[in-house]
């Protein structure tokens, strides 16, 4: 690094200037490029299924099945988008929905591939209150944002649903082969009731969930979702690989996108 005479680097200098010139237009003007490139570099809150990486991650997933019969849970099912998607990529699963709320979960059409499950599921069996937007229903949450948009437009309605495990949930139907997790920040407490079968050898070989702003409310961090997954190579999803890397502090930047673990040797090779 290049030095000034007074001993100041120059990459110093141009951190001072940045600091002491901040609300001028032009400083004004690069951090918002800035961020717009940081958004794009996270792949951060791009929600377009095909293009963000979850038909990438699906596809792969199905390359490594080669066409064996797997099963597939889908916990936060909503109206049943995603596990529609990946019953057109892996016609051979069976794929369990979970949708915490019965009105919600009443309208997943009924289909021979997948069995519908009215609850949701947690880190101990039992009831939760869940906020339930009446704007926006994809950001039902048990520990909702309630300063977002979806909730401050108009009163969620706060409904008590049920809650298993999935350890009780393994027990009962076949363990996933596919664990896929969108909860709205409740994605450590679902992790929290798999630990059974997450340690033992019917574990999924992958587990796709989402991380983000959504955690803040119930205080979960991605370090915590990482003490979660001992034996599991973690990274975050973008729409053409997994950018898998052990934790650092850096990556508790809440940038809402998709992540995923794995187990398997050449699902992972499949994936980077």
């Amino acid at each position: 690094m290049r030095r000034r005479a007074d001993g100041m680097s120059v990459g110093g200098l141009v951190k001072q200037g940045i600091r002491r010139w901040r609300r001028r237009p032009p400083f004004r003007m690069l951090a918002a490029a800035c961020e717009a490139y940081l958004q794009a570099w996270y792949n951060e809150e791009y929600f377009d299924f095909e293009k963000n990486g979850e038909a990438f991650a699906l596809a792969r997933f199905a390359a490594w099945a080669d066409g064996r019969p797997v099963t597939i849970w889908d916990v936060g099912g909503h109206h049943g988008e995603w596990s529609q998607a990946a019953h057109e990529r892996l016609p051979a699963a069976h794929v369990h929905s979970f949708e915490i709320i019965p009105e919600v979960a009443a309208r997943i059409p009924p289909t021979p591939w997948r069995t519908v499950h009215a609850l949701g599921l947690s880190e101990e069996a039992g009831a939760v209150d869940v906020h339930w937007s009446a704007v926006d229903d994809t950001c039902n949450s048990i520990s909702p944002r309630t300063e977002t948009p979806y909730f401050a437009a108009a009163p969620a309605q706060v409904v008590r649903c049920a809650v298993a495990t999935g350890d009780e949930m393994a027990g009962r139907i076949a363990p996933p082969d596919l664990l896929k997790i969108d909860t709205e920040g409740h994605e450590a407490s679902v992790l929290s009731g798999c630990q059974g079968l997450l340690a033992s050898d019917r574990a999924p070989a992958m587990i796709q969930f989402e991380y983000g702003t959504t955690y803040i409310p119930s205080g979960s961090t991605l370090r915590e979702i990482y003490r979660l997954l001992p034996g599991y190579e973690v990274g975050r999803l973008y729409p053409d690989h997994v950018a898998f890397k052990p934790y650092a502090y850096a990556d508790d930047h809440f940038r809402l996108g998709n992540m995923v673990a794995v187990k398997p040797a050449r699902l992972r090779a499949l994936l980077a």
